[in-house]
């Protein structure tokens, strides 16, 4: 099954040669949560990663590592989008984890291809959670869901969903607070996240910067760690200033 997905009509072999944004989800999102961000980036190809376990990909397994889940991507991307064309991974959360370690493997199997990573809401790689929220019950699981993003919370209180979404989310948990970086680098990356978000260390988002080897910038956004919710389009409209006209 495959792990890209369209998000826009753009995402067509008509237009391989336009700029192509690629969205990695936060841990139990799905790239239909940023499916309102097509409306704003209409030029461009729009593709979203679907993780195993949930939507078409319901019954795929979890990869082993986050690494192994981004080679996996970088290896269904490298060849899905044209080697000219401007690439740019987009990644919230854990799916910022996803992006830049996707982006790393992108840029060993063809290194002409120009790419661009955005990493929002998220500590740099070197930081990992100090937390085992994959081991606990389903109890605390919800409740880290809930503190995070309330505005699901009625999501979570209807039992016939949990049964369904909440395998994927242990899953996504497991691999977020497994994750165990190696040293390495992308030539092109900026780092997004909002004022009021409490999920990230702001003292330790500077180190993002090590992680990069040529281009690095920063933007800070109103809101907190969901800033990007629909019907939001702060994000989408910074990186349209990243991406040629």
């Amino acid at each position: 099954m495959n792990a890209i997905v369209p998000l826009s009509r753009g995402a067509s072999l008509a237009h391989r040669a336009a700029p192509a944004v690629v969205v990695f989800p936060h841990a139990g999102g799905s790239p239909r949560f940023y499916a309102h961000w097509a409306g704003a980036l209409t030029r461009y190809q729009f593709w979203g990663v679907t993780y195993p376990g949930r939507d078409a990909r319901l019954g795929d397994a979890t990869p082993a590592t986050l690494q192994a889940l981004a080679l996996a991507c970088a290896c269904e991307l490298d060849s899905l989008l044209d080697n000219a064309a401007p690439a740019l991974l987009i990644g919230h959360s854990m799916g910022a984890w996803v992006a830049w370690e996707t982006a790393r493997c992108l840029e060993q199997m063809t290194p002409q291809r120009p790419l661009m990573t955005v990493v929002s809401g998220q500590n740099p790689p070197d930081c990992p959670p100090n937390t085992h929220l994959y081991l606990e019950d389903d109890a605390a699981l919800i409740a880290d869901i809930n503190r995070q993003n309330p505005a699901n919370r009625a999501l979570w209180e209807n039992p016939e969903l949990c049964q369904l979404f909440l395998p994927a989310v242990r899953n996504d948990y497991w691999l977020l607070e497994t994750y165990r970086v190696e040293p390495g680098t992308v030539a092109d990356l900026t780092v997004v996240y909002g004022e009021d978000d409490r999920e990230i260390d702001t003292a330790a988002v500077a180190r993002w910067r090590q992680a990069s080897r040529c281009v690095f910038r920063s933007r800070v956004l109103l809101g907190g760690h969901f800033y990007l919710a629909a019907p939001d389009l702060s994000l989408p409209h910074y990186l349209r200033e990243l991406l040629p006209h």
